[in-house]
């Protein structure tokens, strides 16, 4: 579980990144995508933390089992939606 640091009220709170260590992480909403096409998930506003240090983005508590269950079950927590969709050489 991570640790948090007090922050002035006009900043986010800061926490123990699980990767490096260091008090620099902070929780975003971030897209996710799982898969691919024509099989590709996108799970949205996913609390994320991130790491302002090493960069490493990652899931923790009710956030992971959400994603958990949407990638277990896709059609029960899934709707159809039409995105464009641009493929760069590989």
């Amino acid at each position: 579980m991570n640790k948090t640091t007090k922050q002035p009220k006009d900043q986010k709170p800061v926490f123990e990144c699980e990767y490096c260590g260091q008090q620099t992480a902070h929780k975003s909403y971030l897209n996710h995508t799982f898969g691919r096409v024509p099989n590709l998930i996108v799970v949205a506003n996913v609390e994320t933390m991130v790491c302002g240090n090493c960069g490493q983005s990652y899931l923790e508590g009710e956030a992971l089992a959400a994603v958990d269950a949407v990638l277990k079950q896709p059609k029960k927590f899934t709707a159809q939606h039409s995105v464009s969709l641009a493929q760069l050489a590989a």
